[in-house]
């Protein structure tokens, strides 16, 4: 068979504010959508809520809200991961202390993989590119002027000459 993924298929769970609440205060905590719908009691199956997201406009908000305060969890998870030291070493047979490579190589993946998904979600906040975007609805789009600074440099030189004679 295989690497099925097997389904619980949930028929019936209607879109009311406790499903939307759940489901948006877990991602808050920082688990996936795909788990909230498989392993939580009375949650609804991952298509239906999809259907919810593509077909309300509430819940899509309240939704994408929940998914940027989840970045915000997932980077203090990356502190905390980072902060904990307690599987860096182990001791040996012999009662030597030996860096655990395996245990930092890990960790080092868990960090890696919240910053990815960190940056996707609330790119702005935490994404290593620094992009010009207007800053509202106002602007249809950012623009940046050259300086000459040598005409401001000839124009003070001008003005500090009128005043000294």
């Amino acid at each position: 068979m295989g690497n099925t993924i097997v389904s619980k298929r949930r028929s019936g769970v209607a879109l009311t504010e406790a499903v939307v609440a759940h489901i948006c205060e877990q991602l808050v905590l920082g688990r996936s959508l795909r788990s909230i719908c498989l392993d939580d009691e009375g949650m609804p199956a991952l298509g239906s809520v999809m259907r919810w997201l593509d077909a309300d406009a509430a819940f899509r908000e309240r939704y994408a809200r929940a998914r940027e305060l989840q970045a915000d969890t997932l980077v203090d998870e990356i502190l905390e991961i980072a902060d904990d030291g307690r599987y860096d070493t182990y001791v040996d047979d012999q009662g030597n202390t030996r860096t655990d490579h395996e245990a930092i190589a890990r960790a080092r993946l868990r960090i890696d993989a919240r910053k990815w998904v960190a940056a996707k979600m609330r790119p702005r906040k935490y994404g290593d590119r620094l992009t010009l975007e207007p800053v509202d609805d106002r602007c249809e789009h950012a623009q940046i002027a050259a300086v000459d600074l040598s005409s401001i440099k000839r124009a003070l030189e001008r003005v500090r000459g009128g005043q000294q004679g």
